[in-house]
Parts: structure tokens; C-alpha cells; sequence
């Protein structure tokens, strides 16, 4: 799911590249406006990646029994984003005016509408399709689902003055820039409620999340890095 070309056949060491970004599958340019398909999720997986069970390698893994159920089951998921009675729920218009769609979660909140969808509540309704989407994958297959909620992290609003430093560090480079809460449960989250937090998103070009085509340029990592340096020595009292 990158929005790079394929690149031509070559020999490459698989100890330093990532295969599965470098696969076809994984390139092609219409997954810059939409979410791929349960087929198109398929074929990414299907990359050459080397998986083995009980010591012998499984070659044909995608239709072998102990994957082809799991496998099936992820690429109804990616279909639901494209049909079903949830598909309003769980995809958005894209924000670059390539005419697609996305994630909700992918989008950069503009206005108070926007931000309704930040909402605990809100969260709970994209749960609710995603699960009924799950489930009905699992029926189709004729096998059975249950969830039990270990835990639940609400929204979490990062410190508005330590937020401001590190947004004024990154204005010489970047202009303005957006502060989003966080719901994911990472650290300075979490201890947001006993210190004042703040975190930086480094942007990843193709909104890739958690997939083998995630992203974020050198360049972009390397500005974040300046900006925390910054914001560093300034709460330090250095100039």
C-alpha cells in the first residue's frame, strides 16, 4: 500500500530491505486514494515472505489450513471498507482532493464537525461496524467469535502550553501544525494524567498505518527530532 512504482527485478539483500514494502502488490499507485481489497490484501501477503510450521517451509501459505481461515477472515475486513451496510462507518472522504477515502481516523480534523468524530462515543459506533464486520467474516467462514474488552483508553488532550512549544519549534519548517488528542494508549497518554505531555506525529505520505507500507521520510523524522531538541533546551533554559 505505498504510492511509490514498482520497482525493477533485481538482487537485493533481504537482510537490509524490507520485502514485503518492495513487493508489487504493495506498490501501486491506487492505494494513494482508497484502502486496498480483500483480493488486493491477499496478494500483498503473498510477497515471497518465508513462513514455516513444525520446521518445513509452508509455500503456498495463503491456502494452507492453519492460515487460510485467519487470512480469509482479514480480507473480509478490507472488503467491508469498499461494501456492506457499515461502509459510511468505517471509510471517510479523503482530505488531499484525490476524490478517495480512508479511515476516519486518518483525516485532519478542520472544523468543530470534524471534531465531533473524536468523541469517545464516536469510537465506540466505528467499533461497534468494525466488530459487526468481524463477525460476519467469521459466520461466512462457519466458525464463531467472541470479544471480551480487556481495557478501553479514552481520549486523552495533551498539555496546551507544552503543545504550543513544540508546535512553535516546528513553525520555522512546517507553519502551522494541527494538535490531535490521542486514544491509543501510548505512554505520554497514559501519563498525562499525572505530568504535563505532549507527543509529535512524524506524517507518513501514504496514511499507511501498521502495515508493511508504513512509512515517514528521513527528513520529516529528522525535523521532529530538531523540534523535541528544541523544546528540550528551551525547558531547560537554554538558548
Amino acid at each position: 500500500m505505498t504510492t511509490t512504482e514498482p520497482r525493477p527485478t533485481e538482487t537485493v539483500d533481504r537482510s537490509k530491505v524490507n520485502v514485503a514494502a518492495d513487493h508489487p502488490a504493495n506498490q501501486q499507485k491506487n492505494f494513494a486514494s482508497r484502502p486496498m481489497t480483500g483480493d488486493e490484501y491477499i496478494a500483498s501477503i503473498d510477497d515471497g515472505r518465508e513462513i514455516y510450521l513444525h520446521g518445513e517451509r509452508v509455500k503456498d501459505f495463503t491456502n494452507h489450513p492453519a492460515f487460510r481461515n485467519s487470512i480469509r477472515m482479514t480480507a473480509r475486513l478490507y472488503d467491508a471498507l469498499h461494501t456492506g451496510e457499515h461502509v459510511n462507518t468505517l471509510t471517510t472522504p479523503t482530505d488531499t482532493g484525490n476524490g478517495g477515502v480512508t479511515m476516519p481516523f486518518f483525516r485532519t480534523p478542520k472544523s468543530a464537525d470534524d471534531l465531533r468524530a473524536d468523541r469517545d462515543a464516536e469510537v465506540r459506533t466505528l467499533f461497534d461496524a468494525v466488530l459487526a464486520a468481524a463477525r460476519g467474516a467469521v459466520d461466512a467462514e462457519g466458525c464463531t467469535l467472541e470479544v471480551h474488552e480487556e481495557s478501553f483508553t479514552p481520549r486523552v488532550d495533551f498539555d496546551p502550553a507544552l503543545t504550543a512549544r513544540v508546535a512553535a519549534a516546528l513553525a520555522p519548517e512546517f507553519g502551522p501544525v494541527p494538535a490531535i488528542p490521542t486514544g491509543a494508549g501510548h505512554d505520554a497518554g497514559i501519563l498525562a494524567a499525572h505530568v504535563p505531555t505532549a507527543m509529535l506525529f512524524v506524517r507518513n505520505p501514504t496514511g499507511v498505518s501498521h502495515a508493511p507500507g508504513e512509512n515517514a521520510r528521513d527528513e520529516d523524522c529528522e525535523a521532529g527530532a530538531r523540534a523535541l531538541a528544541s523544546t528540550l533546551r528551551e525547558l531547560a533554559g537554554e538558548s
